[in-house]
């Protein structure tokens, strides 16, 4: 919220445009065209959208994860030696191996920052005129 509100100091409230992250998820497409007309732009037609470098990705390997990059020495050298096609289907399968979903928030720690960030989850809603009740700390069930 106050991050928000030194943008609201110095620019009107109708030039500016808010969106969550939470509505990007669950609708892409209404996001873009609430942009779209936002911005004024014309569009008529869905553009597709591509999800890239999914951040709910980890390497199982930070060492395998750095000779994959391009400009590593090894994967130069791979370059050199290897035909493309293989070379390809190799990176890629070695990629997919070394990835796995990453683990999820601990609940303690979601618990503990929601409670810490209550007051200024209250400011938000009241600054974007939004329900964020999802987004308060709620009560564990005290017969766990």
């Amino acid at each position: 919220a106050q991050h928000l509100r030194r943008w609201l100091a110095y620019f009107p409230r109708d030039q500016i445009k808010i969106f969550l992250y939470e509505d990007w998820l669950s609708s892409p497409q209404q996001v873009l065209q609430d942009t779209f007309r936002f911005l004024g732009v014309a569009s008529e037609n869905p553009l597709k959208i591509e999800k890239h470098n999914i951040s709910s990705m980890r390497h199982r390997s930070k060492f395998v994860h750095s000779i994959l990059n391009p400009g590593r020495h090894l994967r130069s050298l791979v370059q050199k030696t290897v035909p493309s096609s293989l070379r390809k289907r190799t990176i890629n399968y070695l990629q997919k191996r070394n990835t796995v979903k990453a683990s999820a928030l601990d609940p303690d720690l979601r618990e503990t920052m929601t409670v810490q960030f209550q007051a200024d989850i209250q400011d938000l809603e009241q600054l974007i005129q939004r329900d964020l009740s999802h987004w308060h700390a709620q009560p564990r069930d005290s017969r766990l």
